[in-house]
């Protein structure tokens, strides 16, 4: 996670800014802290004003920068595919999802497709100011995702995520910027906030107005906007966003998942809010999880590791199992996604044990199930 703090003391007429960045370490980030002082004969607020009036650059570039990576991916696309978040319309025929197919464009010509379905959360209904304007911001170059509410509200989004088999996809990499986080007036009615649940990496881009709060109820941090909105903030080719639009925008970066969630929100009053988002991704050309057996690993496995990992790839073949270890029986598995792997995953779940030639069988723990499911099972085609 990283954090850029601001402050700001004036003696006369000579401003003095600090600027404090925080990279704080969870399982996937490191810790380093860097203090810079500056003086300025002009407010914060002047150089920041400054700052979002310079010329446009590319926001692909920055994000990009801001999480060190390089994946070959040239620019992404949208196509709208369903427009009827939570059931609220306009396409009330469509299923209750928003849904868009994600076609990246690589440096090496080839060309990348994903679904990504948004789905709300059970327990917030979405309320949109005008759902006829949800589905794509900036339409001329079909990049941006958008949804809007009233202000006041708050909507969790799932986002989920299927190749062109309509299979669930895992993930190597998913990357979501949100646009346009801003508030209404200067009184911080309609402030606009975004939390990003689960484990992920997080950058706000320099010079950028959206500042981190401690959650009150649960783990995490809201990102909340504290500079008031207008047009010329909501981008349209991602190829030139400006620094006022850039000022406004969080970016987050997720690591080997199936489904990503996030809440929006606002304070009361205002205008209504909208958000844009833009995403990219890195397919695993390799799929792995975790399965766990019920049973003693002492008992049932021992110091035959090796061999159970044999005979169980024997067995679930083209999968691979490797890394077995205790705490009940763990092991790995690991697949290139086709027919043949998820047949085998299939038989598995169908069986509901693992029966091995040299080892006692041993029950699937129903976690595995659930898992298992979500490489096995095509999707409901819609």
């Amino acid at each position: 996670t990283t954090t850029t703090t601001v402050t700001t003391s004036t003696t006369g007429a000579t401003t003095t800014t600090t600027t404090t960045t925080t990279t704080t370490t969870t399982a996937i980030a490191t810790t380093t802290t860097t203090s810079t002082t500056t003086a300025a004969s002009t407010s914060s607020a002047a150089v920041l004003e400054k700052r979002e009036n310079s010329p446009s650059s590319s926001g692909w570039s920055e994000i990009r920068e801001v999480f060190h990576v390089d994946l070959g991916i040239d620019h992404s696309n949208l196509t709208l595919v369903h427009n009827n978040l939570g059931g609220a319309g306009p396409n009330h025929s469509d299923p209750e999802v928003l849904a868009y197919d994600l076609k990246q464009a690589m440096t090496d010509g080839t060309v990348q497709h994903a679904t990504v379905e948004i789905t709300t959360a059970k327990d917030t209904p979405y309320h949109p100011f005008w759902a006829a304007d949800n589905g794509l911001e900036g339409d001329a170059h079909e990049q941006f995702a958008s949804i809007n509410q009233h202000a006041g509200g708050t909507v969790t989004l799932n986002f989920n995520f299927y190749d062109e088999e309509n299979h669930a996809l895992r993930l190597a990499k998913f990357f979501l910027t949100l646009y346009d986080l801003d508030q209404g007036g200067s009184d911080s009615t309609g402030q606009e906030y975004v939390v990003a649940h689960g484990p992920h990496e997080t950058s706000r881009f320099h010079g950028g107005s959206i500042f981190r709060k401690k959650r009150r109820h649960g783990p995490g941090h809201r990102y909340v906007a504290n500079r008031t909105g207008g047009g010329d903030d909501n981008p349209t080719d991602i190829g030139h966003v400006s620094p006022r639009q850039e000022s406004r925008a969080v970016s987050f970066m997720y690591e080997n998942v199936n489904n990503v969630t996030i809440t929006l929100g606002s304070s009361p009053g205002g205008l209504p809010r909208y958000t844009d988002f833009y995403m990219f991704y890195v397919i695993d050309e390799e799929l792995t999880q975790d399965v766990i057996l019920k049973g003693d690993y002492e008992a049932l496995v021992g110091d035959r590791a090796d061999q159970f990992s044999q005979e169980c790839s024997a067995k679930l073949s083209p999968v691979k199992c490797k890394n077995l270890r205790p705490g009940s029986v763990i092991f790995e598995i690991s697949m290139e996604p086709s027919d043949a792997a998820r047949e085998a995953l299939l038989t598995l779940m169908k069986a509901g044990d693992l029966d091995l030639p040299s080892f006692d069988a041993a029950v699937l723990d129903p976690k595995s199930f659930v898992d298992l499911a979500a490489l096995a099972y095509p999707r409901e085609v819609i």
